[in-house]
Parts: C-alpha cells; structure tokens; sequence
C-alpha cells in the first residue's frame, strides 16, 4: 500500500515519543514544557489504543486496520520511559495492559504472532491476520517486557520475556540478530543471567562484527548493538 501526505504512522508516533522520553530520563530533565509535550504525545497513544477486554489492550494502526505485537512493544517503552523519567504513574495500568496485550500474541512456546485484525470491515477484532510481518516485532517486543519487569517489580513479565527470549535460543542468533534483540538480552541478563543468554549474544556478535567492519559508512543501529553486547561483556567479567 502506497503512502499519501495523510498517512500517519502510529509505530513512528511511539517510537519517536520513546526516544523523548529516553532523553529527558538521561538529561533528568525537570522541564514542565517538556514534561507537558511527552504527555501529550502519550495521551494521544492511549487514544489510540483498544481494548479486547478490561485487562488486553494493544495500539490501534487504523491507517492499515490492525494491531501489531512491535506497535504495543513500541507504546510500552514509550510510557515506560517516561515513567522511569517523572514517576508519576499516570501510565502505568495501560502499561500492564498493553504489557497483557504482548501476551495475548504469544503462544506458549514463546512465538509471537505480529498481527491481528482491528477495524477490518468483514473480519472479527482481535484475529489472527499474519504470524510474521517484520523481523523487529519479536525484539520490539520482548524489549518491552524486559522493561515493564524493571519498572513494576512483577515476575509476570519477566516469565514472559523468558519465554519469548527462549524461543530466540530455538530459532538461532542468525534469525534475531538485529538491534532489538541486542536490547532485549542485555536487559534479561540484568534480572536472569544465564549462561546460554549470554552465550546467544556472543554468537550473534560474532555473526555482525565481519558485516559490521566491512561497511564503508557508520550504522547507528550497528553502534546500539555493539554498546549493548560490551555492556554484557562488562557483566559478565564482573561475574
């Protein structure tokens, strides 16, 4: 499907709000503006998310009619973020439930099914519409629970994550090697520090470092996994 100049990404919209409120975490930023303009931003992602129940909510891609595993994953860092940042906990029951929404897509072997149908004239809401759309979805996602983990304390989500990180083992590091997964098994390794975690994230680097040196130009998603494996190197040394 083509794009028009009134297209809007909803997937760009969060993650763009992610990276604000990464920013103003880091630069502990007490700026109210600032502060109103990330909520703002977030309030619109709460109006567009929808409900299969009273705890099963997922982000809303009305341009295309569906809700997507990486869309909830994508709305979940952005909220975390920001509640890592103020602590106001205004967000923090939509996380658990998009965090629940993550779930509902997940089998139990930890496979994630990437889409379901919303607003779809002729189909029921909430149905399976494709197993796999984007690489990016599963790492997306599984990021996200790692997170909501650290951010309420509650073994759910890491119990999630695990599953999800275990099927990752199953399929092999040559099929969830991008920046994601990077993120998401430096996270797990801070709360579940498991040799064959680590040892996934060593194979996966020695898999990128030959693509990596042989670019003629920098990748900044190149840079984001290697900062995330020398930080797993960092732990495991200190263990």
């Amino acid at each position: 499907m083509g794009t028009t100049a009134t297209d809007y990404s909803i997937l760009r919209h969060a993650g763009a709000t992610w990276e604000l409120a990464k920013y103003a975490g880091e630069q502990k930023s007490k700026d109210g503006a600032m502060q109103q303009k990330i909520e703002s931003s977030l309030d619109y992602l709460v109006k567009e998310t929808v409900y299969k129940d009273n705890n099963t909510a997922f982000l809303a891609d009305r341009e295309y009619k569906e809700a997507k595993v990486g869309g909830n994953g994508l709305a979940l860092l952005a909220m975390i973020e920001y509640e890592k940042a103020y602590g106001t906990g205004r967000y923090l029951e939509v996380c658990k439930k998009l965090g629940n929404g993550i779930a509902d897509m997940m089998d139990r072997t930890g496979k994630m099914n990437h889409v379901y149908y919303y607003g779809e004239s002729g189909q029921k809401d909430f149905t399976l519409k494709a197993e796999w759309r984007v690489s990016y979805y599963d790492g997306e996602a599984a990021y996200a629970l790692c997170l909501l983990h650290g951010l309420t304390g509650e073994k759910k989500w890491l119990d999630l994550a695990k599953r999800a990180v275990d099927f990752f083992l199953r399929e092999g590091p040559e099929n969830h090697s991008d920046q994601w997964s990077a993120y998401t098994f430096n996270e797990i390794t801070k709360y579940a520090p498991k040799e064959e975690y680590f040892r996934f994230a060593m194979e996966s680097l020695a898999n990128d470092l030959p693509q990596i040196e042989a670019k003629k130009t920098a990748a900044f998603t190149s840079m984001e996994k290697l900062m995330c494996y020398f930080e797993m190197v960092e732990r495991m040394e200190a263990k």
